[in-house]
């Protein structure tokens, strides 16, 4: 069975049904091919897209003191800190308001004066929130203060290895065993 196609007024010519199906699957393969293409390519934009909003680089205290002072963009920060021994005011009434500074982590002759940044919290406080507890803030960095949308306290490590003073204590202390023969 041959099917006539009219190629404008004057000119027609007759194809095969064998070769109308084959021009329908070929019609059919091009279709299927765009429809998986494009869930790829919504699939890439989406992961390329989640994968931007959920890393972000931890800046130190004085880290974000340096950004601030050289006048770079300080919305939507992540800062990691220790909170400072100084005070913690923490208010229910008339809304829920936890203020506290933060310091450089690590051993205290690191902790200087400058490195102190002031955080406002507006929500309840994390039950192991503590002084000289790490916090990881996320939040807004303006005029100084860090207010902070959302409060990460992190738990302590269980394990301190030995102080090599209290090993060598132990050393001296441990009875000697001598080779009499």
């Amino acid at each position: 069975m041959y099917h006539k196609i009219l190629l404008g007024p004057f000119f027609s010519y007759e194809r095969s049904r064998y070769t109308v199906l084959i021009a329908e699957a070929v019609e059919m393969n091009k279709l299927f091919v765009s429809i998986v293409v494009g869930f790829f390519l919504i699939g890439g934009l989406l992961l390329f897209q989640a994968t931007q909003t959920g890393t972000s680089l931890v800046l130190s205290p004085l880290e974000l003191q340096e950004a601030h002072a050289e006048g770079k963009s300080l919305q939507r920060i992540r800062v990691g800190g220790r909170v400072a021994d100084s005070s913690i005011d923490y208010q229910l009434e008339p809304e829920i308001r936890l203020s506290f500074t933060i310091q450089n982590p690590g051993p205290p002759d690191s902790k200087s004066p400058e490195s102190l940044t002031k955080v406002v919290y507006e929500g309840l406080k994390p039950d192991m929130f503590a002084p000289g507890r790490d916090v990881i803030i996320d939040g807004d960095f303006t005029n100084g203060v860090l207010y902070a949308s959302t409060l990460l306290t992190q738990c302590p490590s269980k394990y301190e290895p030995p102080s090599p003073v209290a090993t060598s204590e132990q050393e001296s202390a441990a009875p000697q065993l001598s080779n009499a023969s």
